[in-house]
């Protein structure tokens, strides 16, 4: 709004998953605005992490993270977000014990839909793209699980089911992706 325009909603979400920096980028070209990236992303990232002290884990979260765990599953955030959110959300919610890497904007040249976040996480844990599975609630993140040959459970937290449909599995919520990821590991 500060340049002037008001997304709609369908306009925002066709951006959700990207990063930051690629999303003013597209927003610029787009409705022929005169900023620089750079500088917009930056606040952007500052606005967002202000914004974390109100921020919730979805439901779920812990009990599919500390199944996983017990398990011995790897596991790795794939985000479009910048380090300095990632890092406020794992301090917040206590999340670091859980995790075995973490892959950000600042790591990959390419958003999603593209497969490099993902590819790169599963490089990090050392473990074949085809042996991962992704979680996702953002059609650009299913697509891009899809894009780099990884099996997809798309959650209907943040785009309705219609929307995820190129997931192999919809789920309602992360408790329901838990019972599916449990059955498939005792497999």
């Amino acid at each position: 709004k500060r340049h002037g325009i008001d997304l709609s909603r369908s306009e925002f979400d066709l951006f959700n998953g990207r990063k930051a920096h690629d999303t003013l980028e597209a927003w610029k070209v787009k409705f022929k605005l005169s900023f620089d990236v750079d500088t917009e992303a930056k606040e952007k990232v500052k606005i967002c992490d202000s914004l974390l002290k109100d921020v919730k884990l979805f439901g779920g979260v812990i009990e599919i993270l500390k199944m996983l765990k017990e398990k011995k599953c790897k596991t790795a955030i794939a985000t479009s977000a910048y380090a300095s959110t990632l890092n406020l959300v794992v301090k917040k919610f206590k999340l670091k014990k859980y995790f075995d890497a973490y892959v950000t904007a600042e790591q990959v040249k390419v958003s999603k839909p593209n497969p490099q976040v993902y590819l790169t996480a599963a490089a990090k844990l050392r473990v074949k793209p085809s042996d991962c599975v992704v979680i996702e609630d953002a059609v650009l993140g299913v697509q891009a699980g899809k894009n780099a040959g990884m099996r997809v459970i798309a959650v209907t937290n943040s785009f309705p089911a219609d929307q995820l449909r190129a997931a192999d599995i919809i789920v309602g919520d992360l408790f329901s992706a838990q019972k599916f990821l449990y059955s498939e590991i005792e497999k």
